[in-house]
This record gives structure tokens, sequence and C-alpha cells, in this order.
């Protein structure tokens, strides 16, 4: 078998896979997330998170190790332009101290020299509004269809996701009423392994108890991971024997490599895919 690029929007047949792996970036929400939901939400809401926790031991020590750095990186890093977390002076009002930490913050963020104290504050907020339910995602509008249609295609079928995010965050961002997670039956998260290592598809493999690699189908919106999920570390390629795998194509303006491109079938949606028991034409893999 040799995968091609599919261009146009005719139905990709597949041979019955006994596992369908989907990508949760990029096939199921934006592959965007950090970039377009929670980044803006951290930048947008640290200020009010800092004024609502100013009493909070943590927080203080945060403030206090990020002035330190301030003062470092203008005094003796040679960064004249770089504002810093100001005093607590009788002058200075709590406000004006909490305002320009986020200053600071964002001077980092954008000269690329983001703190561990910063990190730690930001991962503080995002942690805040996942727990008031305030950073929600939206699924594609195919997906849940689709794992529908897949479920009745095939009963004894199992659906993962593979996500950066573990379950507990991904059941967070998204919609207390989807009912996406009706269909899938494993999540795996980075513990498992990240999506752009090899071995990381072997692991998955052993843990679906799957016996052939080939009765996997993978979606992924990155190239990259695709190679990762065909290729057996350490292994000859054989493509034939190997899990087959969709490139997913959902944002035009996250460019995909040519190399991915042709090498691997793509799809612009979950409907795009059909099954079939045994090889008919040769038009399916």
């Amino acid at each position: 078998m040799t995968d091609t690029n599919e261009s146009d929007n005719e139905n990709v047949l597949v041979f019955k896979p006994k596992v369908i792996i989907l990508c949760f970036e990029g096939v199921v929400v934006d592959n965007k997330v950090d970039q377009r939901y929670i980044e803006p939400y951290i930048r947008d809401n640290m200020l009010n998170y800092l004024t609502e926790h100013k009493n909070d031991n943590q927080i203080n020590q945060i403030i206090a190790n990020l002035r330190q750095r301030s003062n470092y990186d203008r005094a003796d890093y040679g960064y004249s332009e770089c504002p810093v977390v100001v005093d607590e002076l009788p002058e200075h009002t709590t406000e004006q101290i909490l305002e320009s930490v986020v200053t600071y913050i964002d001077w980092q963020t954008n000269n690329h020299r983001v703190s561990n104290d910063a990190l730690r504050l930001q991962k503080l907020v995002c942690l805040d509004g996942l727990e008031k339910n305030r950073i929600k995602l939206k699924v594609y509008s195919d997906v849940v269809p689709a794992l529908k249609r897949f479920r009745d295609k095939l009963s004894d079928i199992k659906i993962a996701l593979l996500s950066a995010y573990d379950e507990t965050t991904i059941r967070r961002l998204l919609p207390s009423n989807d009912d996406i997670f009706q269909y899938i039956d494993r999540i795996f998260d980075e513990q498992i392994g990240s999506s752009a290592k090899v071995d990381t598809f072997d692991r998955i493999v052993k843990a679906l108890d799957v016996r052939h690699r080939e009765e996997v189908l993978y979606v992924t919106g990155s190239g990259r991971s695709a190679v990762c999920a065909r290729n057996r570390q350490s292994e000859r390629v054989d493509l034939q024997n190997e899990i087959k795998c969709l490139l997913m194509i959902r944002d035009t303006s996250f460019k995909i490599r040519d190399y991915y491109l042709i090498n691997f079938t793509t799809i612009t949606s979950l409907m795009d895919i059909d099954f079939q028991q045994q090889q008919q034409n040769g038009n399916a893999f």
C-alpha cells in the first residue's frame, strides 16, 4: 500500500480497523489551543487573578521572586528597557504593584525570557480558569456525527484520543453538554509519550491490546506525528503492515510541508472516512 494525497472531497476508503486514534489537537479541536484559547485567557485574566489572591503566601513569594528577577534583567543583564516590578513602599499602591507584575511578565514573554516564576503564575491562572469553566473549546461540527457513524458501522471498534492534555483538562476544556465522551474508550496523554515520538505508538498499540499494527487507523493534523505513527523504531518500514494514517487539514493557515502532503492521504473532515471489509478495488488502504 502507498499513501496518496487526496485533494477532492470523495470518501477515503479504509480497511475496517479495530482501533481509531484521533489526535485531539488539530482533529477534534483547534490545532492551536494554547495560542488561541489558553494564552489569551491568561493574558486577559492575570491581573484579576492577582487581585483576588493578593494575600496568598504563594503569590507573594512569586511576586518577590519576579521583583528580584526584573532588577537583575535591567541592572545585571543589560536590558535597560525592562520594566521593573515596583517595591512595596508607601507611595506604591497594591494595584500599581500588581500591574507592574503583569507588565513585566508581558515583557518576558515578548522577549522569550519567561522565568519559572512567571510560568508558575500562568499555570495558576489557567487552572483557576479551568476550574471555574471559563475556558472552553469548540469541537469541530463533524466530530460527534462521525464518531456515531464509526460506532454504527463498526460495533466493536475502539476509539481513543491522543493529546498533550490529560483527561481531566480535556473534560474541563470541552462544553459540559458535549456528548463526545460517550464514543471515546481511552484518552492517552503525554504520560504515554509525545505524539512526535516513534515509540509512543508502540506503547499505545500495546495498551490497546492490538495484535496487528495495520488494524489501527490514526488521524492527525501533524505530518511529523503521522510519520512517527507509521514508522516503528529501529525496524524496516513495511507500509502494508503499519498503522494507517490520515492527515487532517482543518486550518489552511496551518502550513503543512509538501513532503507530508505527498506521502499521506489527506482529509478535511472525519465524515470523509468510509470503511470496507476486504479489498475490492485499488482505492482503499
